[in-house]
C-alpha cells in the first residue's frame, strides 16, 4: 500500500503510519498498517508472518501533539538501533547494533500544536524491542499514547508488485474493498460451512497480517477440515482458521460450547474468545490455551488490546450484567456491573489509548415504556471517565424523545477511533440519538450526515432502525453520526438491525446485520457479478460507508440470512452470517448449502487466485 500526503481530518489521535520492511535498510517493503503506539517487544519473533525474525526494519511517520508547552524528554528503547526526528530535528540517533537500552533526547514543544514525527528502527539479530516514551515537567514518563499521535496520510492505489521467490504474488485479479459506490461486491472468496444440522457462524476477526480469517461459532457435527485441535476438552463449538490467500481451512479448534465472540490482539496476534465455556486467550494459531476462566457459562462479548488487556461481558441470568477485565496473565484486575437487572450491557471494547480505557454500551429500562441507550467508559483503575446518552426518564420525556433506544455494539476501529452502533424503535428525530450525547438540550444536527432516503429517517412509523457514529474515546462526544433504514416499495420506512460495527485504517465504516425489504437498489445487487437471490425475510447485509459518511460504497444483501460479524484489516474485509438457504460461493471450501442452518463466510480483498505458499 502506498500513501499520499492528504491530511486526515478525523478528530482525536489514531496512531502512526507504519511501514514494515523485510530487511534492515528499508528497501523490501512487506506490510503497512496503523500502529496505535510504539510499544513493541517482539522477543525473537517476527512482527508479522512471512517476514524474517532478524534483519527487519520499521518506519513510523505521522504527527505528535504535546499536552504542555514545555521541554519534552523522549526515551527510546531499541534492540537493535533506531533514530527519532521531531519537527524535522534529529532528537535521538542510536543506529548501533545493541541490546535493549534507553536513550534520551529533548526538544521544546508547544501545547496543542502538531509536530511531524518519524522513527526509524532496525533489528539485526536476537531479540527485538521498540518502545517510545515521553515526559515533561508536568507529565510523568509514559508510552506516547494513541490520543496524541496522528496519522496524516490516506491510502491510494498501489502500483503493481512483482512477486519475489517465496513470497505471495499479488495478481491483477485480486479483489479490493470498494472506494466508490457499487452494486457489485467484488469478493475474493465465499464459502458455506454446514452439513444439515444447526451450524452457526457468530464471530470473526483477522490475524495481524490479514493472512488468516477466524470464524467462531457452533458446528456440532460438521467438520470444516484442516488440522484438528481440541481445547478445554473440545466439544460442539469451533474456531475455524481460514487462509485468505489459499482460500482453504488450515485448522479447526474444538471448544466445549459455541464461540459467541472473538477478537485478535493487534500486536501479539493472540485470540480472545468468549462463549458457553467462559473466556479464554488462545495462541495466534489457535492451537494452545494461553489462559482461561471456565467458571462461568454466560460470556457473550469479548475485546482485547495490544497491551494484552482482555474485557469480557457476562449476560448473567437474574443478576446485573457484568464486565470483567483481565491482564495479560489472565488475572482479573477490575470488574463492573450494571447495578440493576433492568440495566443491560450489550457490548464492550478496550483500547490502550490514554493509559487504557474500557468502554461498554447497552440500555436502561428507565420506565415500563422507555428504554434509553448509554455508553460508559472507565480507566484501568476502575474509575468512570465518562458516560454518554443515559439521560433520565424525566429529561427524555420533557424533550419529547420517547422512541426506545439501545446501544447495540461498540468497537475501536483500525483507525484508533471509537465507533458505536445503536437501535431505535421509531425515528431518529424522536429519539435521544438526535441530540448531543453529553447534553440532551443540544441538537446533534451539525454532526449528523444525511444524503438520501435510506439515512434520512422520515415516514418511518414504528420500525427498528440503526444509528451509528464515530465518537471521541476520551470524552464520549459525537464526532459524526448517521441513521440507516430500509424502504418498502411504497416509500414507507422499514427495519434495519445492526449486529456488528468496525472501521478500517482510513476510517471507512463497516456494518453487518439484517434488514427487512428493502435496502437501496436491492434488485440490482450482485456479488462477484452474480445477482443476489430475491428478497425473502430477512436479508443479512454488509454495508461499507465512506470515512466522511457521505457515500455508501456497498450495501450488499445476503438473502435468508443474518450477518453476525464483520472485520477489516490491511485491505482485507471478512463477514460471517448464518443462513437458511443456498448462497453465492466463490473459491469455496463448501459450495452447496448443507441444509437447516449453515455458516457463511465471504472475503473481500483477499487472494482470488488460489496460490501455494
Amino acid at each position: 500500500m502506498v500513501f499520499s500526503g492528504t491530511p486526515n481530518q478525523s478528530a482525536g489521535g489514531n496512531g502512526l503510519y507504519a511501514e514494515y520492511y523485510d530487511d534492515k535498510k528499508f528497501k523490501s517493503l512487506k506490510f503497512t498498517r496503523l500502529d496505535e503506539t510504539i510499544n513493541f517487544n517482539w522477543g525473537r519473533r517476527a512482527p508479522i508472518a512471512n517476514m524474517g525474525r532478524d534483519t527487519f526494519s520499521v518506519r513510523w511517520t505521522g504527527q505528535i501533539q504535546p499536552l504542555h508547552s514545555e521541554n519534552y524528554t523522549f526515551n527510546l528503547k531499541a534492540d537493535d538501533g533506531a533514530r527519532l526526528w521531531v519537527d524535522g530535528e534529529l532528537v535521538i540517533d542510536r543506529r548501533r547494533n545493541n541490546r535493549a537500552r534507553s536513550q534520551r533526547g529533548t526538544i521544546q514543544l508547544e501545547a496543542g500544536k502538531k509536530y511531524d514525527i518519524k522513527l526509524e528502527y532496525f533489528e539485526n539479530r536476537g531479540k527485538a524491542v521498540a518502545q517510545l516514551e515521553w515526559s515533561s515537567r508536568s507529565q510523568t514518563r509514559q508510552i506516547v499514547p494513541t490520543s496524541q499521535l496522528f496519522n496524516s496520510y490516506q491510502s491510494v492505489t498501489p502500483a503493481p508488485v512483482s512477486p519475489t521467490p517465496g513470497s505471495i504474488p499479488v495478481p491483477t485479479g485480486t479483489s479490493a474493498i470498494p472506494t466508490a459506490p457499487t452494486n457489485n461486491l467484488d469478493i475474493s472468496a465465499a464459502t458455506l460451512f454446514g452439513n444439515g444440522g444447526q451450524d452457526y457462524a457468530y464471530a470473526t476477526d483477522l490475524s495481524v497480517d490479514s493472512k488468516f480469517a477466524f470464524v467462531g461459532g457452533s458446528f456440532p457435527s460438521y467438520n470444516p477440515g484442516g488440522q484438528a485441535y481440541n481445547l478445554l476438552g473440545g466439544g460442539t463449538g469451533a474456531l475455524i482458521r481460514y487462509n485468505t490467500a489459499t482460500n482453504q481451512v488450515v485448522s479447526t479448534t474444538r471448544l466445549p460450547g459455541a464461540v459467541e465472540d472473538l477478537e485478535v490482539n493487534p500486536v501479539t496476534g493472540q485470540i480472545a474468545i468468549a462463549g458457553d465455556f467462559g473466556v479464554a486467550l488462545l495462541s495466534a494459531d489457535a492451537s494452545q490455551i494461553i489462559w482461561s476462566n471456565t467458571s462461568f457459562t454466560d460470556a457473550t462479548r469479548v475485546a482485547t488490546s495490544g497491551n494484552g488487556q482482555v474485557a469480557v461481558m457476562r449476560d448473567r441470568a437474574g443478576a446485573p450484567d457484568q464486565i470483567l477485565l483481565y491482564n495479560a496473565l489472565g488475572q482479573v484486575v477490575q470488574q463492573w456491573d450494571t447495578g440493576l437487572t433492568t440495566r443491560h450491557f450489550n457490548d464492550v471494547a478496550v483500547t490502550d489509548q490514554n493509559g487504557g480505557i474500557v468502554i461498554a454500551t447497552g440500555y436502561d429500562q428507565k420506565t415500563a415504556d422507555l428504554q434509553v441507550a448509554f455508553g460508559q467508559a472507565w480507566d484501568l483503575n476502575g474509575k468512570q471517565i465518562w458516560k454518554n446518552y443515559d439521560f433520565s426518564s424525566l429529561a427524555v420525556e420533557n424533550a419529547n424523545l420517547m422512541a426506545d433506544t439501545r446501544g447495540e455494539r461498540v468497537a475501536i476501529g483500525r483507525d484508533g477511533q471509537l465507533y458505536l452502533a445503536g437501535s431505535i424503535n421509531g425515528g431518529t428525530g424522536a429519539s435521544i440519538f438526535s441530540r448531543d450525547p453529553l447534553n440532551i438540550a443540544q441538537s446533534a444536527a451539525a454532526q449528523t450526515v444525511t444524503t438520501d432516503s435510506y439515512n434520512t429517517p422520515t415516514n418511518v412509523g414504528s420500525i427498528v432502525m440503526t444509528w451509528f457514529g464515530r465518537y471521541d474515546a476520551l470524552t464520549g462526544g459525537l464526532v459524526k453520526g448517521q441513521s440507516l433504514l430500509a424502504r418498502q416499495s411504497s416509500g414507507q420506512g422499514n427495519t434495519v438491525r445492526v449486529n456488528s460495527i468496525t472501521a478500517d485504517e482510513m476510517g471507512q465504516v463497516y456494518l453487518g446485520g439484517e434488514a427487512a425489504g428493502s435496502i437501496a437498489n436491492r434488485n440490482l445487487q450482485q456479488i462477484k457479478g452474480q445477482t443476489v437471490a430475491p428478497y425473502a425475510p430477512y436479508d443479512g447485509y454488509l454495508a461499507i460507508i465512506s470515512a466522511d459518511f457521505s457515500q455508501r460504497y456497498a450495501w450488499t444483501p445476503v438473502s435468508k440470512a443474518k450477518v453476525n460479524a464483520v472485520s477489516v484489516r490491511n485491505g482485507v474485509a471478512v463477514s460471517v452470517a448464518t443462513t437458511t438457504a443456498q448462497q453465492i460461493t466463490y473459491n469455496a471450501v463448501q459450495s452447496s448449502y448443507g441444509g437447516a442452518e449453515d455458516g457463511y463466510l465471504f472475503v473481500v480483498g483477499g487472494q482470488d487466485i488460489v496460490v501455494s505458499i
